[in-house]
């Protein structure tokens, strides 16, 4: 069976200290480290939810944007996307696409996002910033404009209402649609951002009828 046991080191110097935790083991005074685990993040999860963004009757829309600024000093681990739409009118085109886009810098215009933190006592770096395509709730004003032809990470298909009336687009008590998921999650360095946008085949599709929110959620992780 083992048992506790030391080896002798020299004696201490006149350089920085250690902070040990002193054991007795066979009438000798036992020094061991202490070690403090610490938590890698230097905010904890964050999330930030955008108003309802109505249609711009536009081919292209930009909704969100979240950005890594320069000089953060931190990663983006991008944990959870996701987007719902409501529509109070028929559609008789193809519906719209939800593009999900990397951007090698970060976009400008558009409005400000809050962001939220889940530990209030750890704020969110400052040089995290989300751009909402919508001055407030129910309007679409904002534009956000970014590079031009860049690959989509991801992209699926909104909704398309056959009738003006009769139809839910989700349960009410899903809170936060997966209409995004991530497998695996995506990390953000700085002068990196990430951007929801609409691209509609008819403008048609993508009308005021059209309702957008996003809700994105990420961890700030130090660069060590």
């Amino acid at each position: 069976m083992a048992s506790d046991s030391f080896i002798q080191l020299p004696a201490d110097g006149a350089g920085k200290k250690t902070r040990t935790y002193v054991n007795t083991i066979s009438g000798n005074d036992v020094h061991v480290q202490w070690v403090a685990p610490t938590d890698p993040r230097s905010a904890t999860s964050c999330v930030a939810v955008s108003p309802r963004i109505v249609g711009s009757a536009s081919s292209v829309q930009n909704l969100f944007v979240l950005t890594n600024q320069v000089g953060s000093g931190i990663l983006i681990d991008l944990d959870v996307l996701s987007i719902e739409m409501d529509s109070t009118g028929a559609v008789t085109h193809m519906s719209p696409n939800f593009l999900f886009t990397r951007q090698p810098t970060q976009p400008t215009g558009g409005t400000t996002a809050a962001k939220q933190v889940y530990d209030t006592s750890i704020q969110s770096n400052p040089k995290v910033v989300c751009l909402m395509g919508a001055s407030a709730d129910g309007t679409s004003g904002q534009v956000i404009v970014a590079l031009p032809s860049v690959s989509a990470i991801g992209r699926i298909f909104g909704t398309r209402n056959h009738t003006a009336v009769g139809y839910i687009n989700s349960p009410a008590e899903q809170l936060i649609p997966p209409v995004i998921t991530l497998d695996k999650n995506i990390i953000l360095r700085e002068n990196e951002s990430i951007m929801v946008s609409v691209s509609a085949l008819n403008v048609l599709s993508n009308s005021s009828n059209n309702n957008y929110v996003i809700i994105c959620k990420w961890d700030e992780l130090r660069q060590n």
